[in-house]
């Protein structure tokens, strides 16, 4: 299993300054949930890439550190997958508000 380390542990930015922890979190039970084999840290979210759409940076990350899923998936695909399985994980636990629909940044995602 791969992890991903960036920056220190810190608060996400955004409207509701989530703790890194719950996008963390999220995350990594959509990884999971989704059979793939890599966890993320805190300093992660801040650390992958320039593009302001969560599925764009996703889809960076894909390419970038797995790009053997790319035999298999389109890598928008399995992005778009990661954040609807991202965002249900924060809706089944009441985080939906200013939390769901934060990208890897804290920018809104589409």
């Amino acid at each position: 299993m791969q992890t991903i380390e960036a920056a220190p542990n810190r608060a996400v930015s955004g409207p509701t300054d989530a703790p890194a922890e719950i996008l963390v979190c999220a995350y990594n039970a959509a990884f999971s949930e989704l059979g793939l084999r890599f966890r993320w840290d805190a300093g992660a979210l801040g650390s992958m890439g320039d593009a302001r759409c969560e599925q764009t940076r996703m889809a960076e990350f894909i390419r970038r550190h797995h790009p053997h899923l790319l035999k298999a998936y389109d890598a928008e695909f399995l992005s778009g997958l990661i954040c609807e399985r991202k965002n249900a994980y924060l809706r089944q636990r009441g985080l939906q508000e200013g939390v769901a629909g934060q990208g890897l940044d804290g920018q809104q995602s589409h």
